[in-house]
């Protein structure tokens, strides 16, 4: 039986690996945007479609 510290421990390592990748992504967001030349609708888009990939 899996103690519920290991439990909290995974969870808890989760979290903290989305919120890297996350913070990564949104600190890279103006450097994608000029390096595919998008507009502000094409970037809305991109967000659209990037929020049910997680």
């Amino acid at each position: 039986m899996t103690s519920l510290l290991t439990l909290w421990r995974s969870v808890s390592a989760a979290f903290a690996f989305d919120g890297v990748l996350f913070g990564t992504w949104a600190s890279r967001v103006p450097a994608v945007v000029a390096r595919f030349d998008m507009s502000e609708a094409g970037l809305g888009v991109l967000l659209l479609f990037l929020g049910p990939a997680r």
